[in-house]
């Protein structure tokens, strides 16, 4: 699974906007969004405004730039993504909006990287036309560059690459990232005494075989080190070799604070280990080979192996599915690969001479080495297949019964309104066989009134089609409701002639399946589908009506501790009491949905942002406020964190859950029990 870096809680316009005062071009390109965000220099520098330019997408920068100068410089940024790790400088020319060309110059660098590829690239422009001396730029940039390194979430630094490892340029922005004063660096023994003992012998085998190898290879660890205060913060130390013209080898490197990534680590294993079904990642080799490079321990359950055991080869997993679905899953995995579409299957899984059904789906992507990487989930379906098998069990026998049986036999005639029915209808319709005498308007009274339309609707085609064929509602003289089934076909004279079947119960079964696909079980609230399903179609109403569209996700904050201080049972019924309560400050219309274990999420239709603040905020003291027990009387409370946001233009509900999300982590890590916008 992909792990949320620290870069992510300052995103980039808030980059933008710490150095909107200075006099330099500010760009932060986010490759997976195709957006290049700029700051008002930025636009000035060409003769536009920032508002004339954005949404700058890649297409758009491209247009701006000389067409002689634009394949080597779109070389460079390709390099970088790819990986290069090197601050860039590039000088390249941009049409002003007067028509003619002003010369740019451009440093940058990496500021986020994914899994061998860079994701978030920043840096400075420059308008370079009149300067007047090589050595005045130079030094203008550097102090620019500089400004923007200091505002960076990562220190920069270049050290010797033989011992002492000397510092030879160290960013300004060291101690506020990592709280670490410049001079700890120069005392004795320098960084290595900064790292914490237990992390220090893996650090310096890492670095020394690292130095050692012939590959350019970028080396990444994580070790905790000493702050001026005396406690421990968790750092990523990324470093590479560089050579210069001179010949002359150097180590240049970041240095990113992840303390609170390490401890969302932690407390996302929490969860994952606590979820309804196993989280995990499936890895499908070049060369064929399978992995699960990470599963939750939810993996024991389903399959009887931890996920240790299937870290680097998943035989294992596939050794216990039913011989009889394995051909469907192989085949499933295949398509999924090969049109990088979602996986989705149902199979059978054989454990201790027990048959259960699962039900996988995964997300795909192409990894640079050619291979496939699933992020997905595999929950237990057992008692919701074997109820619909069970359905589909006992609706084939009614259709055979219907062919071999005498179910219940009428003949209508629909110009006359005579009717006759076999006994078991009087039973069917709650009617006395000896005191009834039916007719057409007797069966048309009967009808329910939702249903009355399309039963004379389908008499009516029977006339042009030969056949009437229909499920409805009936209403008995004592009140009860039941569904019946009706086929007939239709001969001249206008004489109808069939069964009624009694489906009363199949249709109860048919609802309860398609409550159980949509509804949660333990909160009885929707659930993840059912809630991304209608809230797709709530997105298209406000697009269409042109009206506002708010979401409200939230979490218990700590939940693990109510579940290890007072068990599941009790951290259920925590669940079921907290939706109750949450869905009593709801509207009827408001889609309240749990989409994860302690998580769940409002859609708030004809609701703009300050109203479901409103809501949000209202949710959050109510919800301080409940007291939750236990069988013996203790007494606790709990508290969430909520994150909220508003629908924009025509995006999908996808971009507006992954925004309030971002709230949400905002609201935790501000502390948790309150509300981020």
């Amino acid at each position: 699974m992909g792990a949320t870096s620290q870069l992510d809680l300052i995103s980039p316009e808030a980059l933008l906007n710490l150095l909107e005062g200075s006099e330099i071009g500010v760009w932060v390109w986010d490759i997976d969004q195709n957006i290049n965000h700029i700051n008002d220099q930025w636009a000035r520098m060409i003769g536009y405004t920032r508002a004339e330019l954005e949404p700058l997408t890649y297409a758009g920068f491209h247009a701006l730039v000389h067409p002689s100068d634009f394949p080597q410089l779109e070389n460079v940024l390709k390099g970088k993504i790819a990986g290069d790790t090197t601050n860039f400088e590039h000088y390249f020319r941009m049409q002003h909006k007067n028509g003619c060309w002003v010369w740019i110059r451009a440093r940058g660098e990496v500021l986020k990287r994914g899994i061998q590829k860079a994701l978030l690239l920043g840096g400075i422009h420059i308008d370079v036309t009149e300067l007047k001396s090589e050595t005045e730029l130079e030094r203008r940039t550097a102090q620019k560059l500089d400004t923007i390194l200091t505002a960076s979430p990562a220190v920069s630094y270049q050290i010797s690459a033989a011992p002492p490892y000397a510092v030879q340029y160290l960013a300004p922005n060291l101690e506020a990232v990592t709280g670490i004063k410049r001079s700890n660096l120069e005392n004795e023994g320098g960084w290595h005494q900064l790292v914490h003992n237990s992390d220090l012998q893996r650090v310096d085998r890492e670095f020394s075989q690292w130095l050692a190898s012939t590959d350019d290879r970028v080396l990444t660890r994580r070790y905790r080190i000493k702050q001026a205060d005396e406690s421990y913060l968790w750092v990523e130390d990324r470093m590479q070799r560089i050579t210069s013209p001179d010949g002359a080898v150097f180590i240049v490197g970041s240095l990113l604070n992840v303390d609170e990534l390490v401890e969302n680590n932690r407390l996302f294993e929490n969860i994952a280990d606590i979820a309804p079904g196993v989280i995990y990642q499936f890895e499908k080799r070049p060369d064929g080979s399978t992995c699960f490079p990470y599963a939750s321990l939810k993996l024991k359950d389903i399959y009887g192996v931890y996920p240790n055991q299937v870290k680097t080869n998943a035989d294992k997993v596939f050794e216990v599915i039913h011989p009889e679905d394995f051909a469907l899953v192989q085949s499933s995995i295949e398509s999924s690969e090969r049109e990088l579409a979602e996986w989705r299957c149902e199979y059978r899984v054989q454990l201790n001479d027990r048959e259960q059904w699962v039900q996988g789906h995964a997300i795909p992507q192409r990894l640079p080495n050619g291979g496939t990487l699933w992020n997905g989930l595999i929950v237990n379906i057992d008692r919701l297949k074997k109820a619909e098998l069970d359905w589909e069990r006992s609706r084939a026998r009614l259709e055979r019964a219907q062919k071999t049986a005498r179910i219940g036999h009428w003949e209508a005639n629909l110009d006359t309104g005579t009717v006759f029915w076999s006994d078991i209808i009087y039973d069917i319709f709650g009617f006395d066989a000896k005191a009834t005498i039916p007719s057409v308007d007797l069966f048309r009274s009967c009808v329910h009134p939702d249903d009355l339309n399309a039963v004379d609707q389908s008499h009516v085609n029977a006339k042009s089609t030969g056949v009437h064929d229909i499920q409805h509602r009936i209403i008995r003289p004592d009140g009860e409701v039941r569904w019946v089934h009706e086929i007939a076909h239709y001969s001249f004279g206008g004489l109808l002639v069939g069964t009624v079947q009694d489906i009363t119960r199949t249709k109860e079964l048919e609802f309860e399946l398609r409550k159980l696909s949509t509804t949660d079980s333990l909160t009885e609230i929707s659930n993840r589908r059912h809630f991304l399903t209608i809230g797709e179609q709530a997105i298209e109403r406000a697009k269409r009506h042109g009206t506002p569209l708010a979401l409200v996700t939230f979490d218990i904050d700590f939940f693990k501790t109510v579940n290890d201080n007072y068990g599941h049972a009790v951290g259920d019924t925590t669940l079921i009491k907290l939706t109750r309560e949450v869905r009593k400050h709801l509207r009827s219309i408001d889609l309240f949905a749990r989409i994860g274990g302690e998580e769940f999420a409002v859609l708030l239709e004809d609701t703009d942002l300050r109203q479901s603040m409103e809501v949000a905020e209202k949710l959050r003291k109510h919800i301080e406020r409940i007291e939750f027990g236990n069988a013996r009387g203790e007494v606790f409370h709990i508290t969430c964190s909520f994150g909220v946001t508003s629908m924009h233009g025509k995006e999908p509900l996808s971009t507006l859950m992954h925004r309030a999300d971002q709230a949400l982590y905002k609201a935790k890590g501000g502390g948790r029990n309150k509300v981020c916008v």
